[in-house]
């Protein structure tokens, strides 16, 4: 390949809280292996909300990082938590849009052969990567790891925005089959031409441990108690775990469950007042941990030790599937995913051995797959008996497939 590449994106290390890192990550890897000349423009570091080195060695030496000065409206121009809502559009980083699309056009002025890459979230990226193709006629491939428009939810410039994407770039990439279809229903059955799906997939570090525990599992042999882990965050009514809150609750309260049976981590999640609430009224403290964020090696690690894994995924998100699902995958133990059955994600889990599906909101159904996973984890603690193939979601290969798509434009 001899096509230079401008990677336009939000997210990447050092950033901390973002799983997406990876899958963009992952592609400026490939492509730099591929022979490209790789350069990623991102906002500088005192617009991210938290940094960590952890990340930054995955990153090729060859692939040359460009900040573009930026603000977070809701911590830097808020005046007692208040800001004017033109200050958030596109989003609470619109403050970067100008900057980059200034660097990003002397950028791509010393390219050979340039092509623009820009992923979404955040939708600032989407919209730096408009305006250079716009102003540069340089080709664009734009990749929505998710929709950026949900209706009922979302303001008019993002439908906007979305729209515009879709329709002027030289191909998009997205991250489920069912993106696909909801474009080319959006967007008319010409779009799906352009559209190509790369799943987020897992990664290196993701890769190595499984291998590992493959071989020596860290779990421990007698689940007493039992680890079930989501790792993540949790937000709003998309990924409400008060059902789930509510089941343990019952199940406690029947004799079904008692201290020490299980312990159910949140990491890296912050819950909703509603939420903490509740889990408060349902004294739940001696089954149920919240705790902060860890770096992403740190946190596969804690998913090696872990005995089974637990996924939040409401019915608004049906075509999309939440890029840890691939690394939960990947390290073969039991899933409950607390999510739709014809969505995405149900889909994909149900082939996946060791996978219970239950509605997010029905506290019965979230019993019964729990007491099911709680069966699973007894007869085998450390998932010795799932040796079903995984390579098929390794991010490498979609990071492959991203190569073809640039070198066709």
């Amino acid at each position: 390949m001899s096509r230079d590449i401008l990677i336009v994106a939000y997210h990447f290390p050092p950033i901390l809280q973002s799983s997406g890192l990876h899958r963009t990550v992952a592609f400026a890897e490939q492509l730099a292996a591929a022979g490209s000349n790789v350069t990623v423009l991102t906002i500088t570091q005192n617009a991210l909300p938290a940094i960590s080195d952890d990340g930054m060695d995955d990153v090729p030496s060859s692939v040359r990082v460009v900040r573009a000065w930026g603000l977070d409206t809701t911590r830097h121009l808020a005046l007692a938590g208040k800001y004017p809502g033109w200050l958030a559009i596109p989003d609470r980083y619109q403050t970067w849009i100008r900057p980059a699309v200034f660097i990003g056009k002397r950028l791509l002025k010393r390219m050979h052969k340039p092509v623009i890459f820009s992923t979404f979230p955040v939708s600032s990226a989407h919209e730096i990567a408009l305006r250079l193709s716009t102003k540069t006629r340089v080709p664009w491939v734009a990749d929505f790891r998710d929709p950026m428009h949900v209706p009922g939810e979302t303001s008019k410039t993002l439908e906007k925005l979305e729209a515009a994407a879709v329709s002027r770039a030289d191909a998009v990439v997205v991250t489920t089959p069912a993106t696909r279809d909801l474009f080319s229903g959006r967007y008319g059955p010409a779009v799906r031409e352009k559209v190509s799906v790369i799943p987020n997939g897992y990664g290196r570090t993701v890769r190595q441990v499984a291998a590992s525990e493959a071989k020596s599992p860290s779990c421990a042999p007698n689940p007493q108690p039992l680890l079930l882990l989501h790792s993540g965050s949790v937000y709003g009514e998309f990924r409400n775990p008060s059902a789930l809150f509510v089941a343990i609750a019952e199940l406690r309260d029947a004799g079904d469950l008692a201290e020490g049976d299980i312990e159910v981590v949140f990491r890296g999640a912050t819950l909703a007042p509603a939420v903490a609430e509740k889990l408060e009224q349902l004294k739940l403290g001696s089954l149920v941990n919240v705790l902060p964020m860890a770096a992403h090696s740190e946190a596969i690690q804690e998913m090696a030790r872990a005995h089974a894994y637990l996924l939040l995924q409401g019915s608004q998100f049906n075509a999309q599937v939440p890029a840890k699902v691939y690394e939960y995958i990947a390290m073969r133990r039991p899933i409950l995913a607390l999510t739709d059955a014809v969505g995405a994600t149900g889909k994909l889990l149900a082939d996946i051995p060791a996978s219970q599906i239950a509605d997010m909101q029905d506290a019965g159904a979230i019993k019964r797959g729990l007491m099911a996973l709680i069966e699973q984890v007894k007869a085998d603690p450390t998932s010795r008996g799932l040796t079903h193939d995984v390579t098929s979601f390794d991010r490498q290969a979609g990071a492959r497939h991203l190569v073809d798509i640039v070198n066709k434009l």
